[in-house]
C-alpha cells in the first residue's frame, strides 16, 4: 500500500512539472492583431502591442471549408491547420500601428467564402505574441478603409477606429 501511495504523489508531482514547465514556455500577449483595407482595396495585417519591439512575423493559418468549423459565427478550428501556413515579416522598427499588406491573398485553394482564417503576430523568440483575429473570407467584405477588423469576444469579430485598435494593443490583458 504504501508503494502505491508513493507512486500517486511521484505521478503528481511529474504532472505539476509537466503543467509549469508547459505554462512556462507559453508566450503572453502583448498586443492585438486586425485587419484592414487600404484605400485601393489592398487587404493589410494591423498590429498593436505594448512591448518596446514590434513582432517579427505575422502567421496566417487557413482551413478550407470543408474541413472548417460548421459553425459560420464561431472561431473555426483550426488544429490540423500547420500545414496551410503564410508568414509575412514584420520590418524592423516597425511604429503601431504597423500596417502590412498581406501580398498574395487569397493564399491558392482558400477562395471560398466560408474559408477559415486566424492571423496574429509572434516575436521569433516566442516571447510574446499578439492576440490572433478568427474570421472567414466572405467576413472580409465588412472592411473599409480606416476601420480595422479585430476579435471582439463572443465568438465574433468588430470593426473599430484605428485609434481604438490602438489603445487595445496597449491595454492587452499581459501588458
Amino acid at each position: 500500500m504504501l508503494a502505491v501511495g508513493r507512486r500517486v504523489v511521484s505521478l503528481a508531482a511529474v504532472a505539476v512539472l509537466a503543467l509549469v514547465g508547459l505554462t512556462a514556455c507559453s508566450p503572453s500577449t502583448k498586443g492585438v492583431t486586425g485587419l484592414s483595407v487600404d484605400e485601393n482595396g489592398q487587404l493589410l495585417a494591423v498590429l498593436a502591442w505594448c512591448t518596446k519591439q514590434p513582432p517579427d512575423t505575422v502567421l496566417l493559418d487557413y482551413l478550407p471549408p470543408e474541413t472548417a468549423s460548421a459553425s459560420p459565427s464561431g472561431p473555426p478550428d483550426l488544429s490540423l491547420v500547420l500545414s496551410r501556413r503564410s508568414k509575412y515579416a514584420v520590418p524592423q522598427g516597425a511604429t503601431r500601428p504597423a500596417m502590412l499588406p498581406l501580398v498574395d491573398f487569397p493564399p491558392e485553394l482558400a477562395h471560398h467564402p466560408d474559408t477559415a482564417f486566424r492571423i496574429f503576430a509572434v516575436e521569433d523568440r516566442n516571447s510574446f505574441n499578439l492576440e490572433p483575429l478568427y474570421f472567414r473570407l466572405g467576413d472580409l467584405a465588412a472592411l473599409v478603409p480606416g476601420g480595422v477588423m479585430v476579435d471582439g469576444g463572443a465568438e465574433s469579430w468588430e470593426i473599430v477606429s484605428a485609434d481604438e485598435f490602438v489603445r487595445r494593443g496597449q491595454e492587452a490583458p499581459e501588458c
